[in-house]
């Protein structure tokens, strides 16, 4: 069982002030004073939260805000193996090429780490960077896969498993190649990883802004699971109202 509260040795050091996780649902004003109070007393100057509603409007917390950075749309859809897409192959275990940052940068712009003004552009950027170094040279654990046309990469999408499903991490096309299918191939590729690591569910996690991401994940029959609601609580020292 994990506890209520974990303090993010990664994210403090790559931002540089105490950054935690809230585990636990806010489901009363009880749960969020507590969940206030560990935060002061940690003096946490970022805390991440994710719940399944809302918070209401009215619960503030005295050392700091409470920020809505993300609403997410939940898609699943069970696993079905499918030709493979041409175009669409497993990106070698190196250093990311220019062509490949700029699709993580585009993967992350309706993200809680763009949208939040707190963190600012150039933290997003720094932070996706160093996401899909991570991810082409194998440390984090995902499949990187990309797609090209005419030797130009176009495309890309990451997927790992997790809790006996697959689930899409990153997932962007050029803006010039969109409504070409492409997103579906990568989707497809993605499928078909899922089915042979024997995963019956492959699971995307996108945002409510990000409305051609929504509609992509229908088109390829996926089907919309839940809904989730990000939070970001900025301590006093970081607040900037």
């Amino acid at each position: 069982m994990l506890p209520p509260f974990e303090m993010l040795a990664w994210d403090s050091e790559f931002f540089g002030y105490p950054v935690a996780r809230l585990h636990y649902a806010l489901e009363t004003e009880a749960d969020w004073t507590r969940a206030c109070g560990w935060l002061t007393q940690q003096a946490v100057q970022l805390g991440y939260y994710t719940g399944p509603q809302p918070l209401p409007a009215h619960w503030a917390w005295p050392g700091g805000t409470a920020r809505l950075v993300e609403e997410r749309l939940v898609y699943h859809k069970t696993v079905q193996a499918g030709p493979p897409p041409a175009s669409v192959a497993v990106y070698p275990a190196a250093a990311p090429e220019p062509a490949l940052v700029a699709l993580a940068l585009a993967s992350g712009e309706h993200t809680r780490f763009n949208t939040d003004p707190q963190i600012g552009r150039a933290k997003f950027e720094a932070l996706y960077t160093l996401l899909i170094t991570n991810l082409a040279s194998g440390q984090l654990g995902q499949t990187v896969l990309v797609a090209r046309q005419a030797d130009q990469l176009q495309g890309l999408i990451t997927v790992g498993g997790r809790e006996g499903r697959a689930e899409v991490g990153l997932l962007a096309v050029n803006p010039g190649q969109q409504r070409r299918g492409l997103g579906r191939q990568l989707l497809q590729a993605a499928e078909n990883w899922a089915a042979g690591q024997k995963l019956p569910e492959l699971r995307v996690t996108t945002q409510k802004a990000n409305t051609a991401a929504g509609r992509l994940c229908e088109k390829a029959g996926f089907t919309l699971a839940g809904q989730e609601f990000a939070y970001h609580f900025w301590g006093e020292e970081c607040r900037n109202d």
